[in-house]
């Protein structure tokens, strides 16, 4: 059975259900909320073929290793204004089948401190599709405690989102890169939104690495 079909007799399930004691407008509400999940699923189906595609390509040209860590660590900012940064720490990670690096480097000024963190997930798709499936949904979430939506970045084959937890006024920015990086930028203390962080991401060659 197809998925539209298997879509469908769900949505008709849905009403006959809402429509047994409850309001009409419930069992529409109902309608509309089975409708918008079965589109963000199909999104998410779509983008995920993308991903399967560019990771096809790059196995075809004979790319399929992760870029060594130390690699990795050259695109991490040497420094940012006001901070003191920390020797940049990494490693490669190998076993059957898959293989991942990962660089990160940290600043610090008083009580604050940034961490930004860049993996390179190419042979290990299966891990970095799982961490960024949700990106295409365009959730956003807002209560007392925190903002978590989605990051339009304007820059081809970047995506993510961005967080801000309002108490703590901590700030966090990550994102999918190429299909390939996972990139997260992370300020604790004193941040009033997520300007900082993004202007930290900014500053990395994300283009670059979008079309390896």
């Amino acid at each position: 059975m197809s998925k539209r079909n298997v879509i469908s007799i769900l949505c008709v399930a849905l009403v006959a259900v809402a429509g047994c004691g409850k309001k009409a407008d419930e069992a529409k509400t109902a309608m509309q909320a089975m409708k918008s999940m079965a589109e963000s699923g199909e999104k998410v189906a779509g983008e995920v073929e993308k991903s399967e595609a560019k990771m096809e390509a790059r196995r075809q040209k004979g790319d399929t290793l992760a870029i060594p860590y130390k690699d990795l660590q050259k695109y991490l900012p040497e420094s940012i204004g006001g901070y003191t940064a920390e020797e940049p720490k990494g490693q490669t990670m190998s076993m059957q089948g898959m293989s991942y690096s990962t660089a990160t480097r940290r600043y610090t000024q008083g009580e604050s401190d940034i961490e930004v963190s860049l993996t390179d997930y190419n042979s290990a798709y299966g891990v970095m599709t799982s961490a960024t499936m949700f990106m295409s949904l365009g959730i956003t979430v807002d209560d007392d405690e925190q903002t978590t939506k989605g990051y339009d970045t304007g820059i081809s084959g970047v995506k993510g989102y961005e967080e801000l937890q309002k108490k703590s006024k901590n700030a966090k920015i990550t994102l999918s890169v190429g299909d390939r990086f996972l990139l997260v930028v992370a300020a604790t203390g004193g941040q009033e939104n997520t300007e900082f962080v993004k202007g930290i991401a900014k500053s990395i060659k994300l283009s670059d690495l979008a079309v390896m």
